[in-house]
């Protein structure tokens, strides 16, 4: 039962990867944003796998890119130049 909450989650998180690196990689903040925010979803369901395997190094490596992905989302946000699109 965990195994395949577990298999479902790296799936998810897998997904929604493949997802947010075209987003971030918009020229429209608004969409870097939704990429970014993606991925902090993205990662935090790698961080549960992770903890659950424990897999330390790798929790680690997650939170530092949730807390970069952060940041992008707050550049984002800081940028209003071409919001409606």
């Amino acid at each position: 039962m965990i195994t395949s909450i577990l298999f479902v989650l790296q799936i998810f998180g897998s997904v929604l990867a493949i997802a947010g690196a075209p987003l971030v990689g918009s020229k429209y903040p608004r969409r870097r944003a939704i990429g970014f925010l993606t991925w902090i979803i993205g990662n935090i369901a790698f961080i549960i796998v992770f903890i659950a395997s424990g897999l330390w190094f790798l929790v680690a490596t997650y939170i530092w890119f949730t807390i970069c992905a952060f940041t992008g989302v707050r550049a984002s946000l800081k940028c209003k130049e071409t919001w409606d699109k």
